[in-house]
């Protein structure tokens, strides 16, 4: 359709598209440790967990469960996944971003426990067990203090955080920490 006699193009909205994200990670399979909870993934690529008859942890492990072939994540970057968390003991999840559709972004610096996805590469299933001496802020409820939580995540994109716009505080879709530092076992 052609602009009317005089009307401009600038009559007619324009959409850009900057940037087409996967919806969920792809890599090579990795096999996880023993010990550690088994992962299934439903079609749509949302984790479920059969919990592990093993001690929970008491260091903060990080395991790659996909190995993507994107760039490695670096300190302070702002991060896209798809994530679920779960209760180290049921297996129960207790928050998802598959639940809603849509990943969330935010920098690494506002959930000290996930710095341990730093040097991971973009496209990477990475399954984080958090002990409960890593607080995790507006994600951890009274029902989970004390307890060692799951979380599979999705590492669907990374960049470096430019501005203060673009490290935005989490909200409450995002798992949040209180500063302490995390260390990486095995």
């Amino acid at each position: 359709m052609s602009p009317a006699p005089g009307n401009g193009a600038a009559d007619f909205p324009t959409v850009t598209v900057l940037d087409v994200l996967p919806t969920r990670a792809a890599g090579e399979v990795m096999t996880p440790r023993e010990g550690l909870p088994a992962v299934a993934l439903a079609d749509d690529g949302s984790p479920s967990i059969t919990p592990s008859a093993a001690e929970p942890p008491t260091e903060l492990v990080t395991q790659q469960l996909l190995r993507g072939t994107g760039e490695q994540v670096a300190e302070g970057d702002v991060i896209t996944v798809q994530y679920t968390g779960f209760s180290w003991t049921t297996g129960a999840p207790f928050e998802s971003t598959w639940t809603s559709g849509s990943p969330v972004w935010f920098s690494l610096d506002s959930v000290p426990a996930w710095s341990a996805l730093v040097e991971q590469p973009v496209g990477s299933q990475v399954m984080l067990v958090v002990p409960p001496s890593y607080p995790l802020g507006v994600t951890q409820s009274e029902e989970l203090q004390g307890q060692t939580v799951v979380f599979v995540i999705d590492l669907l994109a990374s960049r470096a955080a430019t501005t203060p716009a673009d490290a935005p505080a989490p909200d409450a879709t995002a798992p949040a920490g209180d500063g302490t530092e995390p260390t990486t076992e095995g």
